[in-house]
């Protein structure tokens, strides 16, 4: 069974709501960067700091002050300290769907209607997938047909996926997925499971929706449907949250009402794993937990996780999160990431609003927002200054869930993993292709337009990606030596 009892990353108390006690509010924690180790102790007492973690490998620490809140004071006095280089609060990320504003609704139809989709079994990489997940609307829309028979498929690319974790086990999904790890708990391994309350997890894991079965093969090994494997009437839509719903049995949807519920980003990484392999299924996914079940990440974490991804091989990064305010550290990953020659891509978020997000907002990263099959700007889509970059559909998307299911989903969390997928084969297609290239890619291309969208802080208006006009485009602009930054994490 693939259930582990919930540990905390950063300090005791910081445990997702998954059906436990309410924990005493904790002191507010910051980031802190010395300019030599032994100045350390002297810094925390004088201005009342506890050390509570060391990131060792990036001289790192964080601390705690004397307040619950976030004191501007103390980070003032704080950074002006001679001995220290950095300090800055441990900001909160979150995912955009658990982000968005109260009343801003994430789809423009019921998530219901995605899931009436052809539940046909087809071969897909050696799997049996719904149709409707293989060719739905979105995929046509960016015309991914097209490169699936022209390019690699993304193979060579590593893609890492910096969220909630993923199912490790998702028939779809398991062959492309390295191993990953968690720095929610500081192990290997990045599963979503272990967020879950026991007997929540026990009904999804024990679910009788699945649509895979021991397939049959024809003459040439291609897998052919079964009849074992096509879902049978019992197996209806379930409402998750506001942006989610998944095809469950209804035994199921019964037995999840009457249980700790789904907390309200549970799955996220499955389904931004999902997309990406629908775009790009011969990548290598590498998941890396920064996210707990509950939608929220520390910029301790993430700072980390984007270090691990580049220094592990991956060439994209996807960041289907935001920040209210700017992390250092997180830009100084980033920065580091663009300097390496990887692309970052990240969400706008779901408030809808004409807002700054980080880190889409960063000038080397590529935001992204979303549209609807109609090419208008989905409401719930932020939009403005650098953040919405380029869009890409973002309206019930059918994609994968844990347990094996599948999922309806709406949000530029999920726009965000189809620009990743079309940015991986751009990169198989041009394999020098760097970080200026690759916004010169989204700048200069020739795409579709969008409709109720801002002009962008380029005077531009942003455009809905085409995927093989990207790739076409990549490979024409790629660099014959990956760029060099000097003064990347320093720009205004």
């Amino acid at each position: 069974m693939r259930l582990h009892r919930l540990t905390c990353a950063v300090v005791a108390g910081l445990a997702l709501a998954t059906g436990g006690t309410s924990q005493a509010a904790e002191a507010a924690q910051y980031l802190l960067r010395v300019k030599r180790a032994s100045a350390l102790e002297q810094v925390c007492q004088t201005h009342g700091l506890k050390v509570v973690r060391s990131i060792g490998w990036l001289s790192l620490y964080t601390v705690t002050g004397a307040s619950e809140a976030s004191d501007p004071t103390l980070v003032a006095r704080v950074r002006a300290d001679k001995a220290v280089s950095t300090f800055e609060p441990d900001f909160v990320a979150t995912t955009g769907e658990t982000a968005a504003r109260s009343g801003i609704q994430q789809t423009t139809q019921p998530l219901d209607d995605a899931l009436a989709v052809d539940r046909t079994l087809v071969d897909f990489q050696g799997a049996l997938a719904w149709n409707g997940y293989v060719n739905q609307p979105a995929l046509a829309k960016l015309e991914v047909e097209a490169t699936r028979a022209d390019t690699s498929q993304g193979e060579g690319i590593t893609v890492a996926v910096i969220d909630s974790g993923v199912d490790p086990d998702h028939p779809l999904l398991r062959d492309a997925l390295l191993p990953g790890y968690d720095f929610t708990r500081n192990v290997y391994g990045a599963s979503e499971w272990g967020d879950l309350d026991q007997s929540t997890a026990a009904i999804l894991d024990g679910g009788r929706c699945r649509t895979y079965s021991p397939g049959v093969t024809d003459e040439e090994g291609k897998v052919v449907q079964s009849t074992a494997a096509i879902l049978d009437s019992a197996c209806v839509p379930g409402r998750l949250t506001q942006s989610t719903a998944a095809i469950l049995d209804t035994e199921s949807v019964d037995r999840l009402a009457g249980a700790p519920p789904l907390p309200p980003a549970f799955g996220h990484g499955t389904m931004v794993a999902g997309l990406i392999h629908a775009v790009a299924p011969h990548a290598r996914i590498l998941p890396l937990k920064a996210f707990s079940s509950d939608g929220t990440g520390r910029s301790a974490d993430i700072a980390q996780a984007i270090y691990y991804a580049v220094l592990n091989g991956a060439r994209v990064l996807n960041l289907s999160f935001t920040f209210e305010s700017e992390s250092q550290e997180v830009r100084y990953a980033t920065a580091f990431a663009a300097q390496q020659g990887c692309i970052v891509v990240a969400a706008t978020g779901n408030d809808g609003l004409v807002v700054q997000r980080w880190p889409a907002q960063h000038d080397w990263v590529v935001g992204v927002g979303a549209t609807t099959l109609w090419d208008t700007r989905a409401p719930f889509s932020n939009q403005g200054y650098g953040t919405f970059k380029i869009g890409a559909p973002g309206v019930d998307l059918v994609t994968t869930f844990p347990g094996g299911y599948y999922a309806a989903v709406s949000g530029t969390s999920f726009s965000t993993p189809l620009v990743s997928g079309a940015v991986v084969l751009m990169g198989a297609a041009a394999p020098r292709l760097d970080w200026s290239a690759t916004a010169n890619v989204v700048r200069i291309g020739r795409y579709a337009e969008i409709g109720d969208v801002v002009i962008g802080e380029d005077h531009q208006y942003p455009q809905r990606i085409i995927v093989p006009s990207a790739v076409d485009l990549a490979t024409r602009l790629e660099r014959g030596s990956v760029k060099q930054i000097q003064t990347l994490s320093e720009k205004p």
